[in-house]
């Protein structure tokens, strides 16, 4: 054969070889990428599998504590479905607390008109404790009767 021939033929024979080294290699690396992530999911489900047992675990656990907190707070014979006993108090068994000086300064300054602002400024409170007196004046006029 020729000489020119022989060059040609042996420059396909090299890319040929070299193609096919590329494509061994690439699915050695398939194969090595397929079997890390095949360990890395195995791994993943089990601390899940783990994970979940725990969560059960804890929520048993507080089940149990909230059936004894429930046990030892609320009394079965209650006419409101469970009155509080021993040193607990219904909301509505609970005195009522005397009414602040803060509370009739805010009282007695929106009675003459005064605006939120002005109030909170002039009395150095916030504007939302100003807003939650106002919003609660039936309750604290009732602990003042």
């Amino acid at each position: 054969m020729p000489l020119p021939v022989l060059a040609i033929l042996a420059v396909v024979a090299g890319y040929a070889g070299g193609f096919l080294a590329w494509r061994q290699a690439r699915r050695k690396d398939v194969e090595e990428f397929r079997s890390s992530a095949e360990a890395l999911l195995s791994e993943l489900t089990q601390a899940a599998a783990e994970a979940t047992d725990a969560v059960i675990k804890e929520r048993l656990r507080l089940e149990k504590l909230l059936a004894e907190v429930r046990k030892e707070v609320l009394s079965p014979t209650s006419e409101r479905g469970g009155a509080i006993s021993g040193r607990y108090l219904v909301p509505d068994e609970c005195p009522p607390s005397p009414i602040t000086e803060a509370e009739k300064k805010v009282l007695t300054m929106a009675g003459a008109g005064e605006d939120v602002a002005a109030i909170a400024q002039s009395l150095g409170l916030g504007r939302g404790e100003v807003e939650l007196i106002l919003n609660l004046r039936s309750e604290i006029e009732r602990r003042q009767t």
